[in-house]
């Protein structure tokens, strides 16, 4: 939730309060309408473009995705821990590449936000997402301090690995919550559906193929030899779009909708941990997919 200042919240509690007691005193339905107009007028400018959301969530008003409270509170907090893993793996991924703490901060921001930035760019949703909202890069940069203080020494006297099935499922989950809430965000914008998977994909990807790319190493979206993760993101958004297109439209609810994506993305990206399957490929890189799946496992 954004955050609104006090002086913005107390501007429009006196500016309705004195409306209030005026539109009682007018006998008029017009002039109790025309009143009301100004008002909101007032409102408006009192209120700033980045406060609206929030002063509508405030005053009890309706968010757009239809979601019920418990749902939202739930799809917040996967967000929140998704872009801290998401974080973690771009701070790590750039420490052993050799990058100092400032390089670890860049990639990790990366990381978490390049695809949604990429996907606010396209849609034309500016400021973006994390402009508006401080508390992602905040994470990000909390998230970037504690794993260059503290990995190194879980790796060496634990003996932690960043590809631990501990730490795959963490990001299968906040990759899971992500496709949820990006794919929604082509419905939320009257893209045509086929646009809603495009959108979840870029948002979920992109990140991760920035990280590869100022790590210098092969994105591993896009080649065989690492086990499938944008093809999860496609089936969940596939799902989404399905449900919310078709005659499922009118037996699921919002929130059946998103659970259903959610476990679909989530129980796809879990079975792929250990799964030799990859996508149509030449077969002259079958050795080196080997190789590699031999050695992370």
């Amino acid at each position: 939730m954004k955050h609104l200042s006090w002086t913005t919240i107390l501007s429009c509690a006196l500016i309705e309060a004195r409306s209030l007691h005026t539109i009682q005193s007018l006998s008029s339905r017009s002039a109790r309408l025309k009143l009301i107009d100004k008002q909101n007028s007032l409102l408006a400018k009192t209120t700033s473009l980045s406060d609206r959301p929030a002063l509508s969530q405030l005053r009890g008003g309706d968010s757009t995705t239809g979601y019920s409270q418990n749902t939202q509170l739930v799809l917040n907090a996967l967000e929140v821990f998704g872009t801290s893993v998401f974080a973690f793996s771009g701070a790590v991924t750039a420490g052993k590449a050799g990058m100092d703490l400032l390089g670890m901060m860049i990639v990790s921001m990366l990381t978490a936000t390049g695809g949604g930035t990429v996907r606010d760019l396209l849609l034309g949703a500016t400021p973006v997402f994390w402009m508006q909202q401080p508390i992602f890069l905040s994470l990000c940069l909390f998230t970037t301090l504690l794993t260059y203080v503290v990995w190194p020494r879980l790796e060496q006297n634990w003996g932690w690995k960043d590809c631990d099935k501990a730490i795959c499922v963490a990001d299968a989950i906040g990759l899971a919550a992500f496709v949820v809430i990006t794919t929604e965000k082509g419905n939320v914008y009257n893209l045509p559906p086929f646009y809603w998977i495009v959108i979840g994909f870029i948002s979920c990807t992109f990140g991760g193929i920035l990280r590869d790319i100022l790590c210098a190493r092969p994105a591993r979206v896009l080649y065989p030899n690492r086990t499938l993760y944008a093809t999860p993101v496609l089936l969940g958004s596939a799902v989404y779009t399905l449900c919310k297109t078709s005659r499922l439209a009118h037996l699921l609810s919002n929130d059946q909708t998103a659970a259903l994506t959610f476990c679909t993305t989530l129980v796809s990206r879990l079975w792929a941990f250990d799964n030799p399957i990859r996508l149509p490929h030449w077969k002259s890189y079958k050795k080196e997919m080997e190789t590699q799946h031999a050695k992370e496992h």
